[in-house]
Parts: C-alpha cells; sequence; structure tokens
C-alpha cells in the first residue's frame, strides 16, 4: 500500500510539473542543467538552484467520520540578487494549489488552502528561499465514500 503523504507529495508535484511551473521526476533523475525547478520529495539538495521540495505533515486527525487535515509544505528556492525569482515561483504555486477543490491528481481533497508564507532568507549559497503552507483537508472514507 502507498504512503498517502507520499502519493499525496506525487500527485502534488505532478500537478505542478503538469502546469509547467517545476519538472517532476518520479525516479529522481533529472537533465544536467534543467530549464525550470526541480520538484522533489522532503529533500532540498546543495544543487541545482532552483527547486520546489514538497513536504506533508499532520495537522489534524479527523474523529469520527470527520476530515483529516494535512499540511502541505512548499519550500522553494531560486538563485539571484533579489527575492523577485522565489516569489514568483511561489505565486505560481499558490495559483495552482491555493483553494483547490475536488482532487489534487488522484487524491481527493475537500479543499486546498494556503494557511502562511514566508522568506527564509538566503542560504549560504546567496539563493533566496520561500515556505508556504497548505493545509490540505481530506474527505475520511466512510462506508458510503471510499
Amino acid at each position: 500500500m502507498t504512503d498517502p503523504n507520499s502519493l499525496l507529495i506525487a500527485e502534488a508535484a505532478g500537478l505542478l510539473s503538469a502546469a509547467g511551473i517545476g519538472l517532476w521526476s518520479p525516479d529522481g533523475i533529472y537533465p544536467p542543467n534543467p530549464d525550470r525547478p526541480v520538484i522533489l520529495d522532503s529533500l532540498m539538495p546543495a544543487s541545482p538552484d532552483a527547486v520546489i521540495t514538497l513536504t506533508c505533515y499532520p495537522v489534524t486527525a479527523g474523529a469520527g467520520d470527520e476530515d483529516d487535515v494535512v499540511g502541505l509544505q512548499v519550500r522553494t528556492r531560486a538563485a539571484g540578487a533579489r527575492p523577485d525569482t522565489v516569489r514568483a515561483i511561489d505565486r505560481d504555486v499558490f495559483e495552482v494549489l491555493h483553494n483547490r477543490t475536488g482532487s489534487i491528481g488522484a487524491v481527493p481533497v475537500t479543499r486546498c488552502l494556503a494557511q502562511s508564507s514566508a522568506s527564509l532568507g538566503q542560504d549560504d549559497s546567496k539563493r533566496w528561499e520561500w515556505s508556504t503552507n497548505f493545509y490540505v483537508t481530506l474527505p475520511r472514507a466512510t462506508p458510503h465514500y471510499h
């Protein structure tokens, strides 16, 4: 059985890749000089410069037949002297994920809402980083809905 967080990350990554925001490779193999940010599961590597990292974390577990809420952190990084480039990537991600209902790829969702966003400043290589946290409400499986 696939881990639900891994599935949500893979489906969100596929959605962002299909929108042209980043490059998602499920096997983790990317070209040496990608033309857009690479999308990774929970990892922020030293290279390339432009990266979108997706990480899930628990927010609330629904009781009974209440929905679950999972946090989806989207951490972005881009090179440049000013933070404009990383903010543009974050804005594009926001446009795809914020207020999304129905599904994220094959994962049914009640709603995906941006909750917080902040600059993480520059890393040791002077690349700007940004983080936006989305709360993804997942419908609880019941006898009449799976």
